[in-house]
């Protein structure tokens, strides 16, 4: 009988947390696998196809954003499969906040996220409530 071990993917998110906030380009790099695919819902013209789009748009955020954080605000994890909310925070270069926050559907295979779905967007500052 074959048996077949599942990684819990919230090992890969807290990997991913991590080295975000270790700014470390490698080791977020390696959180995906390299055919890694993600879509924006909301935004049907931004997709994310391989490492190599993470790792030039990351290489980016941490060196524009020397003080970005995330911080996995809830985890749910059913089978391969990770529903994360983020909250990302920084100075950008011209000294205005970053403030994102949303939720990421991220399947993982083999400890490497594959496929996202992304529900990230930019906190809107004052108003009313």
């Amino acid at each position: 009988m074959e048996r077949t071990i599942l990684l819990n993917p919230k090992l890969t998110v807290e990997r991913l947390e991590k080295a975000m906030n270790d700014h470390d380009v490698d080791a977020f790099v390696d959180c995906f696998d390299r055919f890694y695919f993600a879509e924006e819902p909301a935004h049907p013209n931004r997709t994310i196809r391989g490492r190599e789009f993470i790792r030039k748009e990351w290489t980016n955020v941490f060196k524009r954003i020397p003080d970005f954080h995330g911080k996995v605000v809830s985890l749910a994890v059913d089978k391969d499969t990770a529903w994360v909310e983020w909250h990302w925070t920084g100075t950008r270069p011209d000294k205005s906040r970053l403030d994102v926050r949303g939720v990421m559907v991220m399947v993982v295979k083999d400890g490497r996220f594959t496929l996202a779905r992304l529900y990230m967007e930019p906190v809107d500052e004052g108003g009313t409530g």
